[in-house]
């Protein structure tokens, strides 16, 4: 959600966010600047896995860990 605020802040013109355009991308990667979607589509999916891998979190009895060493 905040990023996708942040990147609605940027796409509107806010003078703190403007400079930090492309927040969200095209379908969530890493191609052309797109403003985030209202909802959560594929694009904020790929995001979301793509956060949660670089992270290194996992779910262990419905809730999310670290893992050590990362």
């Amino acid at each position: 959600m905040l990023f996708g605020w942040g990147d609605y802040q940027a796409a509107i013109g806010n003078p703190y966010w403007a400079p930090r355009n492309g927040l969200y991308r095209v379908n969530g990667g890493y191609g052309a600047d797109a403003v985030a979607p209202l909802f959560r589509d594929a694009g904020v999916t790929n995001m979301t896995w793509e956060i949660r891998n670089r992270i290194g979190t996992f779910c262990w009895s419905g809730s999310a860990r670290r893992r050590h060493g990362t």
